[in-house]
């Protein structure tokens, strides 16, 4: 197939294709693992027809929906079908008796409002139905009166380490067998129509907010990570750019990355009191003092906004994550290109691009090469010294920068300028840049478009591939996990 030879719009039109909308070896004899009953659950080792739930309604599984990783409900966004008619798009939980959906704090905590459907072992004692967080009932579904075979027989043959991305269940249409390249080809296009999507919004930071601050904005954003991308959005909308750099104007180079820390970390609120310090080690409590100097010593009033703290919740966060550190590499960044600007430096770096992996490499180093500082050495305020230096930004994080900011930002401009040449070598650079670390949506896509099986390594290689299986899985997995309204699937059919 031949080789593109800029980003394609194509499947901007698959997704504006109208959606045809459908109607909607161990003995059990005491408490099973609430493992063994996801597997069941995700399997769907329950008969298909016949289903009640605790209360009388008639139910249906178009799809058990997607494995949850995370805090929260077992399955996200599984599809259901109730007796009415009604299709249902929500959340299930599955617990091995009723009592755990309260005993948990399930039905006062919001994270579990969307859960349309509570799947337990066994019949509960009395006729006590739950409820959520809004006090809306949530039915319930008791699994061992629909099971096909024993817990016992189930137990031999099934193990929870194999799950999700082992299990023959779940797949999507697209696993079944079709024109491979075709698909491979449908993959690129979402990649491409991803980076566009992306460079829209950035044209339109620029218009509104300038060069230098819309690429910040993006930047702070996708240091972030998943869990603290809104909060890093707030910190860069207070402590905008210029602001950040009138307040360095008053202090010579080598202090400045520290006066740029204690900025960043006061418009965070991460800075905590200096009763907190008294257990902390001699070089902790001195860093903090110095921080808390510069501090009371700029004119951080300027960094204000409506005065609403930032919430931030570190829970099932990997301390080499944690926003205090993200937000000291930040400010590291920012100073090592106050001239002539961030986004400005990474502009001039396109005319060095060779359209191969080492394009990623050089503007990943932008973000890596910083000096050692206090967060080199801890993870977390007076938290104990690592015995070596860890990078602040790591190599995986300033990768994603290249290809979730550098990459589309600097497409925004190409157009903007109408620069077929700088967006020649964008998309050049995109083909080229090296895989990401794999994560949950990477591991389910592969499963539900190749099978159990997967696709050879080499297929699924580079960002290209893994953006565009990120769109695809956005746009109509996620959504629409048992593949009804799904408009790949018959452009797949008619390409092959």
């Amino acid at each position: 197939m031949a080789q593109e030879l800029t980003f394609s719009e194509e499947y901007g039109l698959i997704l504006g294709a109208p959606r045809v909308k459908e109607p909607s070896a161990v003995s059990y004899q005491d408490r099973v693992p609430e493992a063994v009953l996801r597997c069941i659950w995700y399997d769907r080792l329950f008969r298909s027809s016949g289903v009640t739930t605790w209360d009388g309604r008639t139910l249906s599984v178009l799809s058990p929906g997607r494995w949850n990783f995370e805090s929260g409900p077992d399955f996200r966004k599984a599809v259901l079908c109730f007796d009415t008619g009604e299709t249902v798009l929500g959340d299930v939980e599955i617990d091995p008796a009723l009592s755990d959906w309260h005993a948990h704090g399930h039905d006062n905590d919001p994270a579990y409002a969307r859960v349309e459907l509570l799947v337990v072992l066994d019949p509960p004692s009395g006729r006590t139905t739950p409820t959520n967080v809004n006090g809306k009932t949530v039915p319930v579904l008791v699994l061992r009166e629909y099971l096909e075979e024993s817990l016992d027989q189930l137990a031999a043959r099934l193990d929870p380490r194999d799950y999700p991305f082992d299990s023959p269940a779940n797949l999507g249409a697209c696993a079944e067998p079709h024109d491979v390249d075709t698909l491979c080809r449908i993959i690129d296009m979402a990649a491409d129509w991803r980076v566009i999507c992306k460079a829209r919004q950035f044209a339109d930071d620029i218009s509104k907010k300038g060069l230098e601050q819309a690429f910040y904005e993006g930047f702070m954003t996708t240091l972030g990570y998943k869990k603290f991308k809104e909060q890093f959005r707030q910190v860069a909308a207070r402590a905008t750019l210029e602001k950040v750099c009138r307040l360095l104007a008053d202090y010579d180079e080598p202090e400045r990355a520290e006066v740029a820390e204690a900025l960043l970390l006061h418009a965070a609120g991460l800075i905590p009191p200096t009763e907190n310090t008294c257990a902390w080690d001699e070089e902790s409590r001195r860093y903090h003092a110095r921080i808390d100097q510069l501090v009371h010593a700029a004119d951080t009033c300027m960094l204000d906004s409506d005065g609403s703290p930032i919430m931030w919740r570190s829970a099932s966060v990997r301390p080499q994550n944690y926003p205090a550190r993200r937000l000291a590499g930040a400010a590291r960044v920012v100073t090592d290109n106050l001239e002539p600007g961030l986004a400005e430096r990474c502009l001039s770096l396109w005319k060095k691009t060779q359209g191969k992996r080492s394009d990623a490499r050089m503007f990943a180093s932008l973000f890596t090469e910083t000096a050692d500082s206090y967060w080199s050495w801890h993870y977390s305020w007076g938290g104990k010294k690592t015995a070596k230096p860890v990078g602040v930004i790591g190599t995986g994080r300033a990768m994603q920068v290249v290809v979730n900011v550098i990459i589309p930002f600097s497409l925004a401009v190409a157009r903007g300028d109408g620069n077929l040449s700088l967006e020649r070598r964008v998309f050049d650079t995109y083909v080229s840049c090296p895989s990401l670390p794999n994560n949950a949506v990477l591991r389910l896509m592969s499963h539900r478009l190749f099978g159990t099986a997967g696709p050879p390594a080499s297929m699924l290689a580079g960002s290209r591939r893994q953006q565009g299986l990120i769109q695809i899985y956005q746009d109509w997995c996620s959504q629409d996990p048992a593949c009804q309204q799904c408009s790949i699937l018959p452009v797949l059919t008619a390409r092959c």
